[in-house]
């Protein structure tokens, strides 16, 4: 599946493009990343009245997938960038921890938001 290749060359499509076109002091300031922030998956154990994220669910890209979206990441940010997983529930998605090992071994500072009740 090359849904999760597409969506990190069309992030960084879009970030380049704006780059190219911004004036010179915000390139400077905006030429890596610090912080990534990236809903895993939609599904959630909640059906909380103000959120409407469960009700919308997308097939879910594939743990391989994601580890190559953060190869991409770890290459393109060279260096240090925090990494928050979000969703939905991030620990209902299959192979999370897997993904965050990945990100952690290619030097990404991972943090993530539950709802802690899986």
């Amino acid at each position: 599946m090359q849904t999760g290749r597409a969506i990190g060359v069309a992030c960084r499509g879009a970030l380049n493009h704006f780059l190219q076109n911004a004036p010179a002091p915000i390139r400077r300031s905006f030429s890596k990343p610090t912080s990534i922030y990236i809903m895993i998956t939609r599904r959630c154990n909640l059906r909380c009245t103000m959120c409407g994220i469960p009700l919308n669910l997308l097939p879910e890209i594939t743990v391989q997938d994601w580890k190559r979206i953060l190869d991409d990441i770890a290459d393109w940010a060279g260096g240090y960038c925090k990494l928050q997983f979000s969703g939905g529930e991030p620990l209902l998605y299959d192979g999370f921890f897997d993904v965050l090992e990945h990100g952690v071994k290619r030097g990404l500072l991972p943090g993530f938001c539950t709802n802690a009740t899986r």
